[in-house]
């Protein structure tokens, strides 16, 4: 079925009341296959707490990957049963920063927020201040039911008086400055808005938010965007372990094509947004402590498919400023690092999803050997 027909079969507002499923069935497609994280404001049923459900009911037909979790929250206590386990819901004010960022804190960023709830404009504007940072870029943030944004008021006798300052559509029409921030000629830096916000999709009473990472530059002005604060954001690890340690003050430094170094002295990772020209040119694992950077080795793949020599801590392989990426690279432990070790080497490839992941003296490679990388991190798990 596609969401109109689930939306009917379900008795959701979305089709026949408002008409968002074709919206929906459009921008929401490249993620029903995939293992996503869905928040959906408002379950419906205003107090009574076995009423409502029914478009987490329609998300969970549709979304079909089994690691899927579909969120419902609404600041009613709800009792209704979902058989798939995938649906969960939690009671909670939509404006109740502390409770959103506990959400957050259990599931990680989300994919998709759809903000269903009061519609209030204020709860709206508020709602999206903090939770907009924390959906992944790649992901989209969906309000619902705008028109409130027209009302005077949100009594229910139909008699509804005009508000001219119409503050919901007031704020979000700021989006196509945001998106383009590197056209206007003004000196601050691009602030988290404009830096993450990348299209925006206007409908009757609906409004959807592209979220990515925002560095297109103009071909006519000079850029706002610092590389130092790009550089800053590749430096977040790839994957987080809690069982992981960083031995002998181990970093790692890459040449990123459009930026140039970037230095993570911190942890040895570092990941770009995977877009061109931002694809790691070349790299080299540092170290001071002389018992570990004679016990670690690393190569390189460059373009052709040609190997470099294997070398150890404090020698840069690849190339700085040729326009080509790597396509792969290994990490081997020495007899004595691996006695104490266990090593994960985590690759990022261009056009491959997910993340490749291999051991010790393993080749971290694409399926298609031809894929840049935009992302290096090794981690150290105690035996």
């Amino acid at each position: 079925m596609n969401l109109t027909e689930l939306s009917i079969k379900h008795k959701t507002d979305k089709w026949g009341v408002h008409f968002y499923t074709p919206h929906y069935e459009r921008h929401f497609s490249v993620y029903k296959d995939k293992p996503i994280i869905l928040v959906e404001i408002g379950i419906g049923g205003n107090a009574d707490a076995y009423l409502g459900g029914n478009s987490l009911r329609v998300w969970s037909e549709w979304f079909t990957h089994p690691d899927t979790v579909i969120i419902g929250i609404d600041i009613y206590e709800k009792l209704m049963h979902f058989d798939d386990p995938r649906v969960k819901v939690y009671q909670g004010n939509q404006i109740d920063q502390e409770f959103l960022e506990g959400i957050h804190k259990l599931y990680g960023d989300f994919d998709i927020v759809l903000d269903d709830g009061s519609h209030r404009p204020e709860h709206v504007i508020e709602t999206f201040g903090i939770l907009f940072s924390k959906v992944k870029d790649g992901g989209m943030y969906v309000i619902e039911d705008t028109q409130t944004s027209y009302w005077d008021g949100l009594d229910s006798n139909g008699k509804r008086a005009y508000n001219p300052e119409n503050p919901t559509y007031a704020y979000f029409k700021n989006i196509p400055d945001w998106i383009n921030y590197s056209e206007i000629p003004i000196a601050e830096k691009p602030n988290y808005l404009e830096m993450h916000t990348v299209g925006v999709h206007f409908y009757h009473n609906l409004i959807l938010i592209d979220k990515d990472f925002n560095t297109e530059r103009s071909n006519g002005i000079p850029s706002r965007l610092d590389k130092a604060e790009t550089a800053e954001r590749m430096k977040t690890p790839i994957i987080v372990i809690d069982e992981c340690v960083n031995i002998g003050n181990f970093g790692l430094t890459t040449h990123i094509g459009g930026i140039g170094d970037v230095a993570n002295e911190n942890m040895p990772s570092i990941m770009t947004d995977g877009k061109r020209p931002y694809f790691i040119q070349g790299f080299i694992f540092s170290s001071v402590d002389s018992t570990i950077k004679d016990a670690i080795e690393y190569r390189a793949r460059n373009h052709t498919g040609s190997w470099s020599d294997w070398v150890t801590c404090n020698n840069f392989v690849g190339t700085r400023g040729s326009g080509k990426g790597l396509t792969g690279f290994s990490v081997r432990l020495s007899e004595n690092l691996k006695a104490k070790y266990k090593l994960m080497v985590i690759g990022a490839f261009e056009n491959t999803e997910g993340f490749i992941i291999v051991g010790d003296g393993k080749d971290c490679i694409a399926n298609t050997l031809n894929n840049s990388i935009y992302g290096i991190q090794i981690i150290f798990q105690p035996i």
